[in-house]
């Protein structure tokens, strides 16, 4: 087995934790391929060291971000501790006019709601707004929350996020 540009000790010891499924760092952003592949679901945690967790979101599961040790403490315990944070719904609403991102919305976003009012915090992102976004673009509105500093960003469950799902897991949404 190959990952990336590491080899076997990796590999085995992914083996020995039971993992089946590894992709290879050339197929793209892990977490992005885990959404793409059907791994991330609806009402799953999803844990990772990087931004990028947040996009677990996006299928309405949770992407939570942890720093390298306490990675490495739970991977070699099986266990982690998750305090309950607050949540802030946000409930975008209108329509989006032609032209207008993702990325042009968590702009929005940063100025409407300055530095400190998510720190810590669940954002549900949500409304009639959120409705109209595609799933890459819903990844690209969670990712880009993560500079809010919450805890996660988790988009609602709805026909997108079934539609994109239907197929890509063996579970139904």
């Amino acid at each position: 087995i190959k990952v990336g540009n590491q080899s076997q000790p990796v590999g085995e010891f992914l083996k020995r934790q039971g993992v089946t499924t590894i992709y290879d760092s050339r197929e793209g952003n892990c977490h992005q391929v885990a959404i793409a592949k059907g791994h991330t679901l609806p009402a799953q945690v999803s844990v990772g060291t990087d931004r990028s967790t947040f996009g677990a979101g996006a299928v309405s599961g949770c992407g939570l971000v942890v720093d390298p040790a306490t990675m490495a403490a739970a991977l070699v315990s099986g266990k982690m501790t998750i305090t309950v944070p607050g949540s802030l719904r946000l409930a975008i609403g209108g329509h989006r006019p032609r032209g207008v991102s993702a990325t042009d919305i968590a702009i929005h976003l940063f100025k409407r709601l300055g530095d400190e009012v998510c720190d810590g915090r669940v954002i549900e992102v949500g409304g009639s707004l959120v409705g109209q976004m595609s799933l890459s673009e819903r990844i690209t509105l969670c990712e880009l929350l993560s500079a809010l500093d919450p805890m996660a960003v988790i988009c609602p469950y709805d026909a997108t996020t079934r539609r994109f799902l239907n197929g890509r897991s063996t579970g139904r949404y």
